[in-house]
């Protein structure tokens, strides 16, 4: 058999499998009517969807819409035929199809990096495994289809690095998409307009550290691609304008003294779950730790103010009760004048996996692409500090998947060989977010 028909095998047979490991995790809980029960589905998803396919097409999005979310989820299922609709498990069988299609586009994006198919799976399984992409593929609810936007347009330019203006438009297109789902999402606005941005002139406003000179080499500036970045601003923008005037808010009615202030939480419980999640993938990366002994003062700098941000952010032990599985971890540890010691540690090293990430694209000659990646989390964070609940839910998926990629594309060694026990720190990770999440589902924690 020829190399090329070797690679197409591989690259099926992976797929098999990974199609078989999802269906037959996320498949028996819909069916099983016993496991049926989600409070997001019962309370607030389904009967909105159910009302407005009675309206259909004359759908209500004021008083009668009960969703903190935007209203492109419940309005995909709403225009399903009636006897779908009426039908839960059909219809949860149909939103499951959102998350099939979530799981392929990172896989997809994984393989992109050069991997094999099944070095590309088990980078993927982490994700899979996770109880935020689980609940959200059994249950009706709405994160799973956002995400599958905000992949298409936060990490594809990861990857190619030097996208065209037809995959430009597209970025743009998923932006607005995804804000229509979950209206927070305007965040990712940040990095598709910046993708375009720098094929346009003005990247001569970018620092030569962040690589300018290595895109000058590859492909002459355009002002053409001024268009998607425009789109990429003005599509979500208004998406969020027309909620704002049907709603009078950011969120419907019900939920808006809920949705009212502010937090900055999300910032070192985002690294936590980096650092603690990214211990997953150190038998994968630990070759590359040599970079940081070289690194300068300045490498420092960053882990040192998420050290900071976490001591001044009031993570008391009274404020993990929405935490999910860290919370255990939280309350086993010592905490230190109210901060939890555990946070403050794994925030840390989640900083230090993001200096590293970094020193090996600049390694690598291309420090931009990953520059407007980590422009597009922070920007996540930022806008997640709208958000009072501190589920876990709400960041394992995107930090889960964004691990998976960065290790495919910058911490693969030179000539493809791996470490010989390389997947034992992903499958072990796992096993762990697949354990708490079947755990979770039975209802025994």
């Amino acid at each position: 058999m020829s190399q090329p028909a070797l690679s197409r095998y591989g690259r099926s047979a992976a797929t098999v499998c990974l199609l078989a490991f999802f269906f037959l995790t996320t498949w028996p809980p819909i069916l099983q009517e016993n496991t049926s029960y989600c409070r997001d589905e019962h309370d607030f998803h389904y009967p909105t969807i159910r009302m407005m396919a009675a309206r259909w097409p004359a759908v209500e999005l004021r008083e009668e819409f009960r969703s903190a979310t935007g209203p492109l989820y419940h309005f995909l299922l709403a225009a399903l035929p009636r006897a779908v609709v009426d039908n839960v498990t059909a219809l949860k069988l149909i939103s499951n199809l959102f998350s099939l299609a979530l799981l392929l586009l990172v896989f997809r994006e994984v393989a992109k990096c050069k991997v094999t198919p099944w070095v590309a799976l088990v980078l993927v399984l982490p994700m899979a495994c996770s109880q935020g992409f689980q609940v959200q593929a059994i249950w009706l609810m709405t994160d799973n289809l956002a995400w599958l936007f905000v992949f298409a347009a936060l990490f594809d330019p990861l990857v190619v690095e030097v996208p065209s203006l037809n995959r430009a438009v597209g970025y743009a297109l998923w932006a607005t998409l995804a804000t229509a789902v979950r209206q927070i999402n305007l965040w990712l606005s940040l990095p598709v307009a910046l993708v375009s941005l720098i094929r346009t002139p003005l990247r001569r406003l970018v620092p030569r550290g962040l690589g300018r000179a290595e895109l000058d080499g590859l492909v002459p500036p355009s002002w053409s691609f001024a268009v998607p970045a425009a789109l990429g601003v003005l599509g979500p923008c208004a998406v969020l304008a027309f909620l704002y005037y049907t709603w009078g808010g950011l969120v419907s009615p019900a939920f808006q003294q809920l949705y009212s202030g502010y937090t900055f939480m999300p910032f070192p419980f985002a690294m936590t779950l980096l650092g603690l999640n990214g211990l997953g993938f150190a038998t994968i990366y630990w070759p590359y730790l040599r970079i940081l002994r070289g690194a300068g003062p300045a490498a420092w700098i960053f882990p040192g103010l998420v050290a900071l941000v976490a001591m001044a952010c009031p993570m008391i032990l009274s404020h993990t009760n929405s935490m999910g599985a860290m919370r255990w971890a939280v309350n086993a540890t010592p905490s230190i004048r109210g901060r939890s010691a555990f946070v403050l540690a794994f925030s840390v090293a989640g900083a230090v996996l993001m200096v590293l990430f970094w020193l090996r694209a600049r390694e690598l000659g291309r420090v931009w692409p990953l520059a407007i990646f980590y422009a597009g989390l922070a920007a996540w964070v930022v806008f997640m500090c709208r958000n009072p609940m501190m589920y876990q839910r709400y960041y394992e998926v995107m930090i889960c998947a964004a691990l998976g990629v960065l290790v495919a594309k910058y911490a693969r060694p030179a000539g493809g060989l791996w470490p010989r026990l390389w997947w034992a720190g992903p499958l072990l990770l796992s096993v762990g977010h697949l354990s708490f999440s079947s755990l979770r589902l039975l209802r025994l924690i």
